[in-house]
């Protein structure tokens, strides 16, 4: 069994045949080589979910159920006359700490299922809304990490048809917030694979499915092994839209286009001013290339009529379009969760804002560089570590990767295998900087108005398949004189699930003067929706789900 055959485990009723699954299965990972370069895995429910989330894409697309807009190429620019000769390398033309900022626009088709009002059953949507987002890349001078805004500002409804237009916007699946991020990954493009960039079409292909992760690096080309021709025209249409192509020399723009007009089911056709790329196949569309500096400027895709039953022709086309431009400042990574996330690790807060930006060891000030270098410090990886606070003499970074260096291990709950997280903090003292700690810890989350507890199941009821009640006990950690919780405790958060009941409970702060001297457990009952049966029961206090019972 593949990770594809869980499509039918997602949608058991529904009759998925082979081809409609490899044809989901080859527009998702297009979509993916094609998104930006994947936001950091820094939020640690994130980790655990993403190839749920990835393998249920699949199933939606192969099962006929959401978005129609499923093939929208990356984008490419549009002349812009500004500070810039476009027939210049453009990178080599931004000032020293300036930034080179490439800023898409796009407007794409948007429909989506509606319920009935007959219990879980749903239709499509009569109508589509045409929604209009702007991306953005921000590419330093100095190498490394590139900004990307996605989206940088809240997309907007520019058009709307059908009677069921204002429900798909009362839906508001359409709406992704405002988040900026920071990355290394693709499409940042590593100034020394441009350089040793091929100039041949067939190498050119090789070094770009390397760099979308459809080959491994290095690995010799055999006959057997060489690049399929729906490959090669898959390759050739992100080539046209990758960020590689922007920074590229002159010479190099001719060698891309010349290895696009190498690709077989791509016409290419001279017109005055312009050159116009037809792409066919798996997906139809085109784009347009300025003759004179050879970089695309604007262009056109049709999504695929993936929803069963209905044709896109009556959609119009998506239509991208980027302007270039030089600009002295990058704005501040920001993330949709920031202010909403928080999490501790042996009680120390991680604000959110450090799980989705916070900066790499590579990418530390000053300060922060001369922290690192301090005796007994060790070398951070800097695709490990990430910085959580820093003050004048204080840096703290986090890491998802465990190390045996580490000198402390946090308590490890019961129900949990071990920590998860490892937490290293540097200290200046009479102007040294000193490793202070290097401490492991199992993260745990934080909820504005509530305290942390000890959960376990109350022995003194047994569970049975019948039960409609689960009893806990719950011991407070804060100081509070050596009284129990009881009246203070909350259930702040209870999912059933098929397999699994998953709780969080906590307490409200008891407020006023208190001695520490441990606390005597408090009951709590939780009531279930429907009888356990052989449910798995979870504590959700910390960032990796607690088994309280398999």
């Amino acid at each position: 069994m593949d990770e594809w055959s869980r499509v039918r485990d997602l949608a058991p009723d529904t009759d998925v045949a082979a081809a409609d699954i490899a044809a989901a299965r080859r527009q998702l990972t297009a979509q993916i080589a094609r998104a930006p370069g994947a936001v950091r895995a820094r939020n640690p429910r994130t980790n655990r979910t993403a190839i749920a989330v990835a393998v249920a894409i699949v199933a939606v697309i192969a099962t006929s159920a959401v978005l129609i807009t499923q093939w929208m190429p990356r984008p490419a620019p549009q002349l812009n006359s500004g500070r810039l000769d476009l027939s210049q390398p453009l990178l080599e033309q931004v000032p020293d700490g300036s930034y080179l900022r490439i800023a898409t626009t796009t407007e794409s088709a948007y429909v989506a299922e509606l319920p009935t009002g007959d219990g879980d059953e749903t239709r499509l949507a009569d109508g589509y809304l045409r929604i209009r987002s702007t991306s953005t890349a921000y590419v330093p001078t100095s190498g490394g990490a590139w900004l990307f805004g996605w989206p940088e500002e809240p997309a907007e409804v520019i058009e709307r048809s059908g009677p069921d237009a204002q429900a798909l916007i009362d839906g508001r699946g359409w709406r992704t917030e405002p988040t900026i991020y920071r990355s290394t990954d693709s499409p940042v493009v590593d100034p020394q694979w441009l350089a040793d960039l091929p100039t041949d079409p067939d190498g050119i292909l090789v070094a770009y499915a390397e760099r979308f992760g459809m080959r491994d690096p290095g690995a010799p080309v055999e006959p057997d092994t060489a690049i399929e021709p729906y490959m090669a025209t898959m390759l050739a249409s992100w080539l046209i839209t990758d960020a590689a192509w922007l920074l590229a020399a002159p010479s190099q723009r001719e060698d891309l286009l010349e290895t696009v007009r190498s690709v077989d089911d791509v016409t290419v056709t001279e017109r005055g001013d312009t050159i116009l790329v037809e792409f066919s196949g798996m997906s139809s569309s085109t784009a347009t290339i300025d003759a004179a500096s050879l970089l695309p400027l604007r262009g056109t895709s049709v999504a695929e009529p993936v929803v069963t039953g209905r044709s896109t022709a009556d959609l119009p086309p998506d239509t991208w379009s980027t302007e270039i431009t030089i600009v002295e400042a990058a704005p501040a990574p920001r993330h949709p969760d920031d202010d909403e996330f928080t999490a501790r690790c042996n009680g120390t807060t991680i604000p959110g804002s450090a799980f989705g930006s916070g900066a790499r060891p590579d990418e530390l000030d000053a300060d922060g560089r001369a922290a690192l270098s301090a005796d007994g410090v060790p070398a951070l990886n800097p695709e490990e570590w990430f910085l959580v606070s820093q003050t004048a003499d204080t840096v703290v970074l986090m890491s998802f990767e465990l190390h045996a260096e580490a000198r402390t291990r946090g308590p490890i709950p019961s129900g949990l295998p071990g920590p998860t997280h490892e937490l290293l903090t540097l200290s200046r003292e009479d102007g040294q900087w000193r490793l202070a700690e290097w401490e492991s810890c199992v993260l745990e989350q934080v909820r504005e108005g509530f305290d942390n507890a000890d959960v376990e199941l109350d022995p003194a009821f047994a569970l049975t398949p019948d039960t409609t009640e689960l009893h806990f006990l719950v011991t407070e950690r804060a100081c509070n004189s050596g009284q129990s919780a009881e009246g203070r405790i909350e259930l702040v958060e209870k999912a059933e699930f098929e397999d699994a009941v998953e709780v969080y409970l906590a307490i409200r702060p008891p407020g006023g003067p208190a001695e520490c001297q441990g606390n005597p457990p408090a009951p709590f009952v939780v009531e279930l929706d429907e009888p356990l049966g052989d449910r798995r029961i979870s504590d959700l206090t910390y960032m990796e789900i607690r088994t309280l019972r398999e």
